[in-house]
C-alpha cells in the first residue's frame, strides 16, 4: 500500500488504541459498579476472572498506545515500515529487494506487501509470484535464514537456478 504525503492513512492507530482502551475501561468499571449494586449475582471467582481478563487488555493497549506515541513523534504521522520494489515480467510477479528499519520489523511488514501483490498477481492473472532469492544455505544458524521462515509460509516451491556470477565487459575498469 502506497500512502503519500497528500493521502491521508484510512485510519489512525493511536485514535482506534485510544478508544478501546476507553472500552476496556468503562467495562471494567461497570462490571465492579453491577457487582456493587447487587443486581449481578455473579460467582466472585468467575468476577475476577473476567476482571483479570479485562486489565490484561487495559494492560496492553495502555502499552500500544504509548509505543504509538513514541513511534509519532520518532517518524511523523506517516511511518514508513518497509519497502519492496517488484517487477512484472511475463507471467510472473517478482519481489526484487526490500528492506525495513530493523526496530520496525516487530511489525512484519512484508506479509502485509506480499499479501497484497500476491492478490494483484492472482487478480490480473499472472501465473508466478517469485519471491526472488533466499540464501543457498538453509540451516538455522545461517544469519539470512529468517528471510526463507518468511518466505515458507506462502507455501511455494524452492526453485535452484544456475547463481550469480561476475561478467566483465571492461576489462580495464
Amino acid at each position: 500500500m502506497l500512502v503519500t504525503e497528500e493521502s491521508e492513512p484510512n485510519l489512525s492507530i493511536t485514535k482506534e488504541t485510544e478508544e478501546e482502551l476507553k472500552q476496556l475501561k468503562d467495562e471494567f468499571q461497570a462490571n465492579i459498579e453491577e457487582r456493587d449494586s447487587g443486581k449481578c449475582n455473579i460467582n466472585q471467582k468467575k468476577f475476577d476472572a473476567k476482571q483479570k481478563e479485562l486489565q490484561t487488555k487495559i494492560d496492553s493497549a495502555s502499552k500500544n498506545l504509548e509505543e504509538y506515541k513514541e513511534l509519532n513523534t520518532k517518524y511523523g504521522k506517516i511511518v514508513t515500515l518497509g519497502a519492496v520494489i517488484y517487477m512484472i515480467h511475463g507471467k510472473e510477479v517478482l519481489s526484487l529487494v526490500g528492506g525495513a528499519y530493523k526496530e520496525l520489523m516487530k511489525y512484519q511488514p512484508f506479509y502485509t506487501m506480499h499479501d497484497v501483490m500476491i492478490k494483484y498477481a492472482c487478480e490480473n492473472n499472472y501465473k508466478y509470484y517469485n519471491f526472488y532469492g533466499i540464501s543457498g544455505n538453509l540451516v538455522e544458524s545461517d544469519p539470512l535464514y529468517g528471510i526463507y521462515l518468511m518466505k515458507r509460509v506462502y507455501s511455494g516451491q524452492v526453485i535452484e537456478l544456475l547463481g550469480e556470477f561476475d561478467y566483465p565487459v571492461d576489462k580495464v575498469m
